[in-house]
């Protein structure tokens, strides 16, 4: 661990889906302002690694602020990032960079826990028959 963090969880990650959540940051009563906030989360096998597995930002990479004077913003982790994920546990935090030029650590998002999935996309299927064809 990095060190303190307003929020701390654990973050589970299914390979075989995009990982989405939204959030809104309150004072616990009022949204806190995020006009001319950056984001930047990264997600290392270990703390001293020198480069990210997966990283995502504001504002066009994957962390979008979707009611800035409400607090409010989505991380959107694609499939196609979490294919340079293996199974196993990783880092990973959540930085605000506040317009005042502050650094703020959001969420101690550690362990990330990633498993492959169950569930194949179609494309993911090589032979047989689609498991959505009617039948006679």
């Amino acid at each position: 661990m990095a060190g303190p963090a307003f929020f701390a969880g654990q973050m589970n990650i299914a390979k075989n889906a995009d990982w989405i959540a939204g959030f809104q940051l309150t004072d616990g009563v009022n949204p806190i302002d995020l006009t001319g906030s950056d984001f930047r989360m990264f997600i290392r096998k270990n703390d001293d690694d020198n480069e990210a597995t997966v990283t995502v930002q504001t504002p066009d990479d994957g962390i979008q602020l979707d009611d800035a004077h409400n607090g409010m913003f989505s991380i959107v982790i694609t499939r196609a990032k979490l294919a340079r994920l293996f199974p196993g546990n990783y880092v990973s935090d959540l930085i605000r960079y506040r317009p005042d030029g502050a650094a703020e650590r959001l969420w101690d998002a550690s362990p990330v826990a990633v498993v492959e999935g169950t569930t194949r996309a179609a494309s993911d299927v090589i032979t047989g028959a689609s498991p959505f064809a009617s039948k006679q």
